[in-house]
């Protein structure tokens, strides 16, 4: 991948500087390594990119990261948010309201299911190129794609067993939860007693003897023992029980991304903004301890400062083919920084130049995404923007 110090046409630079949204100031001949003023809030993004000659326009790919104000569920939506059909007021007065109508009606509690959009639907204006989500953007950083970049879906499946007592005893279990409880009380004592009746199997007081043994066994286990149904059925006939043994999914995972950049200071000003990358990822995914005062990183705070922290922001990350979405990589949803590792010896010693620049920087970062992928998620991904997440 060529990293030639070619020289950046001032106005295709300042057309691709407005694409991703950052906003450009000065007059068309700046750069937007030179150019753009930096801001310590939101809504003036600012653009910075490494190699310092790098040209934008290039038909090289990129690594694109952009640095987002996290966006909380909208009010009532959340958790915490309204519950019920008594939407009106606060929470606790939707669910009163609720347990009022139920215990006047004899109607069941709705709840609202909706527990807050997910983390990438608060985002997705950005993703569909919407550029009022400009004001929730502090900066861009575009990089050259790393060297070693894959993604790894997986999913979360487990072994469940469930043997003919088990099945058994929650049937017992949902009976016993029913207005006849006495009754079924009643019914499982005949039915450790007296045996067991499987519709369409010949048990012959099989089933019942296995019952008694398990439940002793059970018992004898208050005293230390260690024994198990097919324990018990093992010694006394050779048999044990059908586990019914079958892998079932168990949950969704959270994808997580690793990248490792090399910076190199060629010149004093490269090294300047080798600084302001690494500072501005490190500020940004911090959290803010002023929680829910009055500006970005004020100090004033103001009733709540010392109450509160702030979650810290979140990026967008996309690679980028010739400034536009890679045509084969994956995509990715909304993503935490949650490790970030600068050794400032790369290359093993310690070496500066005079101003205190290190020669040689490797930076790792470990982005975690907000929200599990979906299958209907490659719904919103078109063939052409590549593999899908």
């Amino acid at each position: 991948m060529a990293m030639g110090t070619w020289r950046v046409d001032p106005v295709e630079n300042r057309k691709l500087q407005e694409s991703v949204g950052a906003k450009v100031t000065g007059s068309p001949t700046q750069t937007t390594q030179t150019g753009a003023k930096k801001s310590d809030g939101y809504g003036s993004p600012f653009f910075l990119s490494y190699p310092l000659n790098r040209s934008p326009i290039a038909k090289e790919d990129s690594f694109l990261i952009q640095a987002v104000k996290y966006r909380p569920p909208e009010k009532g939506k959340g958790i915490g948010g309204q519950f019920g059909t008594g939407e009106k007021g606060s929470s606790i007065d939707g669910i009163k309201k609720d347990y009022e109508k139920f215990g006047k009606e004899g109607t069941p509690l709705k709840y609202n299911t909706q527990m807050g959009k997910s983390m990438s639907s608060r985002y997705d204006q950005y993703s569909k190129g919407n550029a009022g989500f400009k004001q929730f953007t502090k900066f861009y950083i575009e990089l050259p794609i790393p060297q070693q970049i894959s993604d790894t879906t997986s999913v979360t499946w487990g072994e469940s067993t469930m043997n003919l007592f088990t099945i058994m005893g929650m049937d017992i279990a949902n009976s016993m939860m029913s207005n006849s409880g006495g009754e079924n009380w009643d019914n499982l004592m005949t039915m450790v007693t007296q045996g067991v009746e499987v519709e369409g199997i010949e048990t012959g007081g099989t089933l019942s003897n296995t019952l008694r043994s398990t439940l002793a066994g059970l018992a004898v286990n208050q005293f230390g023992a260690n024994v198990t149904a097919n324990n018990v059925l093992s010694r006394g006939s050779g048999n044990i029980l059908n586990s019914n043994k079958e892998l079932l999914f168990d949950g969704v995972n959270l994808r997580e991304f690793r990248f490792d950049v090399t910076f190199t200071a060629r010149e004093k000003k490269e090294g300047e903004r080798i600084k302001k990358i690494i500072r501005s990822l490190k500020q940004a995914m911090s959290p803010k301890a002023d929680g829910l005062g009055s500006s970005e990183y004020s100090n004033s705070g103001g009733t709540s400062a010392g109450v509160f922290v702030s979650a810290p922001d979140l990026f967008l990350l996309r690679y980028l083919s010739g400034g536009k979405q890679h045509p084969f990589l994956n995509v990715f949803k909304p993503c935490a920084l949650a490790a970030l590792s600068v050794n400032y010896t790369g290359n093993g010693n310690y070496s500066t130049y005079e101003d205190g620049t290190p020669v040689h920087i490797k930076m790792q970062m470990t982005f975690k995404e907000t929200n599990p992928i979906y299958a209907e998620n490659y719904d919103n991904v078109p063939l052409t923007d590549g593999v899908g997440y």
